[in-house]
């Protein structure tokens, strides 16, 4: 069962949730010159969103965070970490949306199935969003693939991974930790090797 965290994370979602990933992405793509001072890097906002984060409460870090996102469309760094705390929670319950399977008991009721995929569409959202404004596209072109694996969808992590820009070596150490489960797979080793070279001085 979903804990209180988990529970009050959906509430969250429900009720101030964002627009559609199509419009959202559609106001990303507006003249994003200027950011508002209301949600900037120093601002009480940005403070309080930072510390829940690194606090580990991720639930007050996404209300914050979000705030900055509906004050502010352009701040890539609210919408990045918003996605971060939403992943964080799925990953503090070590939640795994199962493949379906006729009279598999371990497949979690409707109510549950419904409540990971609004954390999961949620996240892809904020990560899509940071990634359309380019600012900190690398980052979140990595946690989509994190997102796509952690929902079992394994080929369409390796796709998203193969478009990482060459040379992150930050990226590279941490592919075989975040994406054991596909350590056997071809594909994924070539990524690997690939990120080896790259980053060979």
């Amino acid at each position: 069962m979903l804990n209180s965290r988990i529970v009050l994370a959906i509430i969250l979602v429900l009720v101030l949730g964002l627009a559609g990933t199509g419009g959202w992405i559609a106001m990303q793509r507006a003249n994003a010159n200027v950011l508002k001072t209301n949600s900037g890097p120093f601002s009480d906002e940005r403070l309080a969103a930072d510390k829940a984060f690194e606090a580990n409460d991720y639930v007050n870090a996404i209300v914050h965070y979000r705030e900055m996102v509906q004050k502010d469309p352009y701040n890539s760094w609210a919408q990045l970490n918003m996605g971060r705390s939403l992943l964080e929670l799925i990953l503090e319950e070590q939640i795994r949306t199962p493949v379906t399977s006729p009279g598999d008991e371990s497949l979690p009721d409707d109510s549950e199935a419904t409540a990971l995929e609004q954390l999961f569409d949620e996240a892809f959202k904020a990560f899509e969003a940071s990634s359309e404004l380019r600012i900190l596209r690398t980052a979140s072109i990595y946690h989509i693939a994190r997102l796509h694996y952690l929902h079992n969808d394994h080929d369409q992590a390796i796709e998203v991974l193969a478009t990482l820009p060459p040379a992150e070596s930050r990226y590279q150490r941490n592919m075989e930790r975040d994406f054991a489960e596909l350590a056997e797979r071809a594909q994924f080793k070539e990524l690997l090797r690939q990120q080896s070279t790259n980053n060979r001085p």
